[in-house]
């Protein structure tokens, strides 16, 4: 059931043939998916580094490489969901080398039922990707306040005689009283105590 809520996931088509990435675009559900056309892989390298896509098609061979190379560099390097659509003649030696890196591979000609298959899958597999990297984000952030904390207890322990009890409890009140969060009051305290490396 969709929502008037439901956000367009972007899709980057990468596909040196206009006709055939018209006809890739044609076959998405334009409720769903916002399509952008490029003929290259420079050109989808370029784009890439300004903006991020939920999913990258790869409609191989290009025009200024095979794309089994640019599906790789993707894969590494962004969060979106890639997929390679390559001819039936090359489809296991190439999906053998992009395979591991979490590129979908799709052998052509592809049936329009087959692509909408790919292409959720593809989303859903994207979608999971994102929900990790903010997980992994949130995590960086706690780890990173768990350390200034701890420096700024150390500074408080040496410099001013205080338990580590005590420490933490000067923090915490420091926090409360004056609605700040832990990391702000820590940072307060490094710069008071000069300890600013």
């Amino acid at each position: 059931m969709r929502t008037a809520m439901t956000e367009k996931k972007s899709i980057l088509i990468v596909s040196s043939g206009e006709k055939s990435a018209r006809s890739l675009a044609s076959l998405l559900d334009t409720a769903l998916f916002e399509p952008e056309l490029v003929k290259t892989g420079a050109a989808a390298r370029q784009l890439v580094t300004s903006r991020r896509f939920d999913l990258i098609l790869i409609n191989a061979p290009l025009s200024d490489e095979f794309g089994h190379e640019l599906a790789s560099d993707l894969a590494r390097s962004t969060s979106s969901g890639v997929i390679l659509l390559i001819r039936s003649a090359v489809f296991e030696e190439v999906s053998e080398q992009v395979g591991p890196l979490g590129v979908l591979t799709a052998s052509k000609p592809l049936s329009p039922a087959l692509f909408i298959q790919t292409i959720r899958v593809a989303s859903a597999v994207s979608a999971r990707f994102l929900e990790w990297e903010k997980e992994n984000g949130k995590l960086r952030h706690k780890l990173e306040e768990a350390r200034l904390v701890d420096r700024a207890k150390c500074l408080l322990i040496e410099r001013s005689g205080l338990t580590e009890e005590s420490a933490h409890r000067m923090l915490e009140k420091r926090a409360m009283d004056s609605r700040r969060t832990r990391w702000e009051v820590a940072e307060e305290v490094i710069r008071e105590m000069g300890d600013g490396k």
